[in-house]
């Protein structure tokens, strides 16, 4: 954990200029660790753990894809289709949505 949060501190103290070598020495050094952690396992134990880091690098990409939510809201990265018919609800709470008709076609599109 340690080297984790100096590695952390060390990412948030680079400059603009020194941001992407400070992140590709981090990286390098974070992948050789993992590679000699691999190595030292059995191929049962190997497995597991290549699993349990898939899963991380994941739920990085997650939190680096741009998409957030505040305490009480939801985050959707893609297209949202909600249906309701034969007499159901659905519903989305949403701050200042506006729903109305469309304006009428200019004179080149009606």
């Amino acid at each position: 954990m340690d080297r984790l949060d100096r590695s952390a501190a060390e990412l948030e103290s680079a400059t603009p200029e020194e941001s992407d070598s400070v992140r590709a020495g981090v990286a390098a050094s974070w992948r050789t660790r993992f590679e000699d952690l691999l190595e030292e396992l059995d191929e049962p134990d190997r497995q597991d753990t290549a699993g349990q880091l898939r899963e991380l690098v994941a739920l990085a990409q997650q939190a680096t894809s741009g998409i957030s939510a505040a305490d009480d809201g939801i985050a959707i990265g893609g297209s949202v289709d909600l249906k309701a018919d034969h007499g159901s609800v659905t519903g989305l709470r949403m701050g200042d949505v506006a729903i109305g008709n469309p304006p009428p076609p200019g004179p080149n599109l009606g």
